[in-house]
């Protein structure tokens, strides 16, 4: 991971915008995670669909222990903020980003390959927020936003991704 990362995110943020914690948790051996959550810092969100805490990065299975089924998760998964009303998780191991309702027997469904790739998306879709929130009808403008963001991380295109919600409430709340 270089520097670009960087330079892609404070485009998109001022540079308080984005945060760093000093000591990531020990599950957290994705070298390109780490340095994006340790060095070169992470945005706080996007409006109300994303919400990332990387100083509340903890075990999911910690986190929501109350609850069975996330309980049995493996402690690499670690919480990392929140996508729409699910849990974001960060798997420490691939850097992989996936999310979970909290609630029982809900499983975790991948929203992109990379903790990388979802800050990079955060960004494209910060840097077009006017375009979300006018012209042409909701789905026209989702669908637009969602193809920009398969140039970025293709796993974004399947429909029942979770960034497809977050573009829609972003489309109809801007």
């Amino acid at each position: 991971m270089s520097s670009s990362i960087r330079d892609e995110l404070l485009r998109a943020y001022r540079a308080y915008a984005l945060r760093t914690v000093a000591e990531a948790p020990e599950a957290l051996v994705d070298g390109d995670a780490r340095r994006l959550v340790c060095e070169i810092g992470v945005p706080r969100g996007l409006m109300e669909a994303i919400t990332l805490t990387p100083s509340r990065m903890q075990p999911v299975a910690e986190k929501f222990g109350f609850l069975d089924s996330h309980r049995a998760l493996d402690d690499q998964l670690l919480f990392i903020g929140y996508i729409q009303d699910d849990v974001l998780c960060l798997d420490g191991t691939t850097g992989a980003v996936s999310a979970i309702a909290a609630r029982e027997g809900a499983l975790p469904a991948v929203v992109n390959g990379h903790l990388s790739l979802l800050v990079r998306c955060m960004a494209v879709v910060e840097t077009h927020l006017r375009t979300l929130w006018t012209g042409g009808p909701v789905e026209e403008r989702v669908a637009q936003m969602i193809s920009r963001l398969e140039a970025v991380d293709p796993l974004v295109a399947d429909p029942g991704s979770a960034w497809h919600a977050a573009i829609r409430t972003i489309c109809r709340n801007g």
